[in-house]
């Protein structure tokens, strides 16, 4: 994760199968220096498909604007690259120039991505 840092940093939550995991996640990785951030979520589940989703939750902007970008998500050993998201559109919340791989949330929105863990 990276993020735009504006009057604060980019906070997100995280949900497996509209299960909230844990506490908001802060992003002090900044965009604009290449820093990327690594956050670890722990999940019980069991074999089969399920959804995680990446929801930001303070979005900000004035003379700034604060932003959270979603690299890659490693899920059960799987890699799933941030703009493989199932509702990821570019252009509309995407950043141009960023990295093609890589899913912006421009404003408080959420990123799901469609995972199966094989047992």
């Amino acid at each position: 994760m990276s993020g735009d840092l504006y009057l604060g940093d980019p906070q997100f939550l995280v949900f497996v199968d509209g299960q909230q995991i844990g506490s908001a996640h802060e992003i002090h990785a900044a965009r604009a220096a290449g820093q990327w951030q690594e956050v670890t979520v722990d999940a019980s589940v069991a074999p089969g498909a399920h959804t995680i989703e990446v929801r930001f939750i303070n979005d900000a902007w004035g003379d700034g604007d604060r932003n959270l970008y979603v690299g890659w998500i490693d899920a059960g050993g799987t890699r799933i690259q941030g703009d493989d998201a199932t509702d990821f559109v570019p252009g509309v919340n995407s950043y141009a120039g960023l990295n093609a791989d890589t899913a912006a949330l421009l404003t408080n929105s959420s990123l799901h991505y469609d995972w199966v863990l094989h047992g």
